[in-house]
């Protein structure tokens, strides 16, 4: 059981990790016991006594399994990356034991179709040592960083957490873009016009785009929406293979780096609303405790370059 009602204490106990993971995945407690070769008494106490901490219901017994709750969902999302930042622990222990070391540098799954390329030539030079890439959404990517299982990152948000540095890398500009032509500036009024691709809420994209329609007075629902994105290259392809004059023209907003061929090309177009520079700076995180660190040091050099 138990020993306090500090909620931190649901994972500095890590049998309730495991507990809590084997429950939700299997869907059944007799079988999450089977698996952790344990009784099922033990897993139901384990999980009443997570929900008297939290004080809110986790799961339903139904006759065919289990039913989470929003929360009971939300607390597996926890449990899944302190699992993940366990087993990096454990792994980098043994590597430790075997004098073996790697580095591992994050990247937002938004930014690593079109960012990530352009910086792998050389890196593995610099680091010296093994050299992994991790891309995920970009609170994980940030959360990683923080826990120390990803040593560096490029993140397209300010940070302010303790502990953390930032530096200054790479400065884009978020542009409207589309397959047909489009005016050098567009009106605001001509974007009911369109048709977009928007990008998910979860996506800092989005955030940027909010920001612009409050400046400018535009009324998101009063445009016609084909679909939400948050991957800056899914949305590039979707535009690149929506047809030509099919209905409204289709359009989108992408870094303009990430597009700069298509528009040399013109195989894509690309435009400001209302003469609006929407500004898209990336930053390099990482460890302030770090920031010494001979190999960071170069690394920092060798991105300048990029």
């Amino acid at each position: 059981m138990l020993a306090t009602k500090r909620d931190p204490d649901i994972i500095r106990d890590l049998a309730n990790v495991e507990v809590y993971i084997a429950v939700f995945e299997q869907g059944n407690m007799s079988f999450a016991a089977k698996v952790l070769n344990c009784s099922q008494p033990m897993i139901s106490t384990r999980i009443k006594n997570m929900e008297t901490v939290l004080g809110t219901r986790l799961l339903i017994r139904k006759h065919k399994g289990l039913l989470f709750t929003t929360e009971g969902k939300a607390l597996y999302d926890i449990m899944k990356r302190c699992e993940t930042s366990i087993q990096h622990a454990e792994n980098r222990l043994e590597k430790m034991k075997e004098k073996h070391f790697s580095f591992t540098f994050g990247i937002s799954s938004t930014l690593a179709g079109h960012v990530l390329p352009r910086c792998l030539h050389g890196m593995q030079s610099v680091v010296d040592t093994e050299l992994f890439f991790k891309d995920d959404r970009s609170e994980h990517i940030i959360d990683g960083v923080h826990e120390e299982s990803i040593d560096m990152a490029i993140v397209d948000s300010k940070q302010v957490r303790e502990g953390m540095a930032q530096h200054d890398w790479l400065k884009d500009e978020i542009v409207l873009f589309s397959r047909e032509p489009l005016s050098q500036d567009i009106d605001p009024e001509t974007l009911k016009t369109l048709s977009f691709i928007f990008y998910t809420k979860r996506s800092y994209m989005n955030s940027h785009i909010e920001d612009l329609f409050q400046r400018l007075h535009i009324q998101k629902p009063l445009l016609e929406s084909l679909c939400h994105l948050d991957d800056v290259t899914a949305v590039k392809e979707a535009i690149l293979h929506h047809p030509k004059h099919d209905g409204r023209q289709l359009v989108s907003w992408i870094p303009k780096s990430a597009i700069e061929d298509e528009l040399a090309s013109n195989r894509l177009y690309a435009s400001r609303i209302g003469g609006d520079i929407i500004e898209y700076p990336l930053y390099l995180l990482y460890k302030q405790k770090r920031s010494l660190d001979p190999t960071f040091i170069k690394l920092i050099e060798h991105l300048e370059e990029v």
